[in-house]
């Protein structure tokens, strides 16, 4: 397990916000556009919760290459659009790191409080 929402992950907004620490994005997202989301800090580390959120930059064709910055509801970025991991900390993930989003989204899914 590498553990990516974790003490190393909280409270990780950089100095000028400008460096995220994970990256989501998806082809087909809301309203059928590309999204992608840069994580830049977390509130809670337990994304089964239905009000677990974090801090992200937003950029989509509605918001424009330089994107939104605000709250956003985790189950919104991991499970909603079926986004996929695309980087952390600016690197390409590892397998393990991949395979601990997928458990995460199967869990929010699993956890009952979504639906």
């Amino acid at each position: 397990m590498t553990d990516l929402v974790g003490k190393k992950m909280r409270d990780i907004t950089p100095q000028g916000g400008e460096k995220p620490y994970l990256t989501f994005s998806t082809e087909a997202g809301f309203y059928g556009d590309a999204c992608t989301w840069h994580v830049m800090k977390t509130y809670q580390n337990d994304q089964t919760k239905k009000h677990a959120r974090w801090l992200v930059q937003a950029i989509s064709p509605m918001t424009g290459p330089s994107g939104d910055y605000g709250d956003a509801y985790v189950y919104d970025v991991i499970v909603t659009p079926a986004p996929f991991l695309i980087a952390v900390d600016g690197r390409t993930p590892t397998e393990a790191e991949l395979a601990e989003v997928r458990e995460w989204q199967a869990a929010a899914v699993d956890s009952g409080v979504w639906a």
